[in-house]
């Protein structure tokens, strides 16, 4: 259809509180292209990712992996988020994503955040990720404020075309072809 989704805030839930994300949802609304949020982010790989943001709950994504529903993750920088997960499937699915068939051509991975995780804590899963992608050839960061938890959000454009720059903290909408140059 052409139409942009957007990942980010539950409107009927977490906007009556929280005026920073409703703002953050009116510049994007109003063809503010770029996304500002101040968050302390860790990285894995350092670096600037452009490519074609596409966020997710990471048990969604699991969910999709080898089905029609999921599409091409040719260029794609992923955000990954989830909630209420043992330690032992987001383990699970964290190495199923650090082994995706089409890794390679992915152009970033941004785990967001995980929140009430059962049988363990953020800390694991940051061992987690950091044991499992520290050999991968593109930027890998942890920590993006768009998922589950009362602070203000992100707002992201799902299948636009951006660059992320975590360490100014910085997601800058691009048009296609200059996102296809670099």
């Amino acid at each position: 259809t052409g139409l942009t989704t957007f990942h980010g805030p539950m409107v009927a839930v977490e906007l009556g509180s929280d005026t920073q994300s409703v703002q953050n949802i009116a510049a994007i609304f109003n063809g503010e292209r770029t996304i500002r949020f101040n968050y302390q982010s860790i990285p894995v790989i350092e670096g600037k990712m452009a490519g074609r943001l596409i966020p997710a709950n990471l048990s969604l994504f699991q969910t999709l992996q080898g089905t029609e529903y999921l599409g091409s993750l040719k260029d794609a920088i992923l955000v990954l988020e989830d909630a209420s997960e043992t330690k032992e499937s987001l383990e699970r699915m964290i190495w199923n994503i650090a082994h995706l068939d089409d890794f390679s051509s992915l152009r970033g991975v941004v785990f967001a955040g995980f929140t009430e995780i059962k049988n363990g804590d953020l800390d694991d899963i940051k061992r987690v990720i950091h044991d499992y992608f520290l050999d991968k050839e593109i930027p890998v960061w942890i920590g993006l404020p768009s998922y589950h938890g009362d602070f203000p959000k992100v707002v992201l454009p799902v299948g636009q075309w951006v660059e992320i720059d975590m360490e100014k903290g910085t997601i800058e909408i691009l048009p296609v072809p200059e996102a296809r140059i670099k």
